[in-house]
């Protein structure tokens, strides 16, 4: 039964995610450089820890039926491909209150009018994120706390068996997530968002992806100063996920050159 209950909660709450499969119609809402490519040590820490909220690629993402007062659209679908690795899952995703509150048909011309394109790894509208939701829709932060957390009652969290910490890290928004969210700065987002698949580069401030990584030269990697590590890293865990030995391999060689380049 609590398991039962965690998955209605979690479904009821998210419900409406850009990445993955499109949606062609939405439904009727009810700092110091850390060691680089240049240094051959691979053993040294980066300088940006690995974040501790992040999802893991699946096979499949599968539809959950829920009692919510909406229709809940297919989230994700496809292989884990399709889904954006590059962010957490909830950098493109809306939660059911906030779209309540922002106008539910507001928000579905306003998604609809940013279009539905494909890019070239077969994610959908990359730009449906948060952060602009919050942008576009003037969300105080004031609100943006009460419509996220006022359901976390102390009931609700024991039948989920999180704490309100961990229901921040692995379903909702951490402190740090909606101080970035209302920073301005990209930066700041980048850091409090960084996917499975990417890192943030402390040289610049950047997030790189595995993506970023498969569409760069040998000579980008050495010129962005990127941590050799931090490329191993995403390597590895890429490793784990046969629909991303083409990125890897790609990868790979052009790592093995930018190492060459610096000898």
């Amino acid at each position: 039964m609590k398991k039962l209950f965690a998955l209605l909660l979690t479904a009821s709450l998210f419900i409406f995610s850009a990445c993955g499969k499109p949606v062609s119609e939405l439904p009727s809402f009810e700092t110091s450089a850390p060691s680089s490519i240049l240094s051959s040590n691979a053993e040294e820490s980066s300088a940006i820890s690995e974040p501790e909220k992040s999802i893991a690629p699946v096979e499949s993402t599968p539809e959950i039926e829920t009692a919510s007062t909406y229709d809940t659209p297919e989230v994700g679908g496809g292989n884990g491909s399709t889904v954006c690795q590059e962010h957490t899952v909830t950098f493109h995703s809306v939660e059911g209150r906030l779209i309540d509150f922002a106008g539910k048909e507001a928000v579905k011309a306003w998604y609809l009018a940013s279009g539905l394109e494909e890019d070239p790894y077969g994610r959908y509208n990359e730009g449906f994120t948060i952060a602009a939701f919050v942008e576009k829709f003037n969300i105080s932060k004031e609100d943006f706390i009460r419509l996220t957390r006022e359901h976390l009652t102390e009931e609700n969290l024991a039948l989920i068996g999180l704490t309100k910490e961990q229901y921040y890290e692995q379903i909702g928004y951490t402190d740090a997530q909606i101080d970035a969210i209302y920073s301005g700065d990209q930066k700041q987002i980048n850091a409090a968002f960084c996917g499975e698949l990417a890192f943030v580069n402390e040289a610049d401030g950047e997030l790189y992806s595995i993506y970023w990584l498969a569409d760069h030269s040998a000579e980008d990697y050495v010129a962005a100063g990127l941590p050799q590590d931090e490329v191993e890293r995403i390597l590895e865990r890429a490793s784990k996920y046969s629909y991303y030995d083409a990125l890897a391999a790609s990868i790979k060689a052009t790592l093995d050159e930018a190492v060459e380049l610096t000898k």
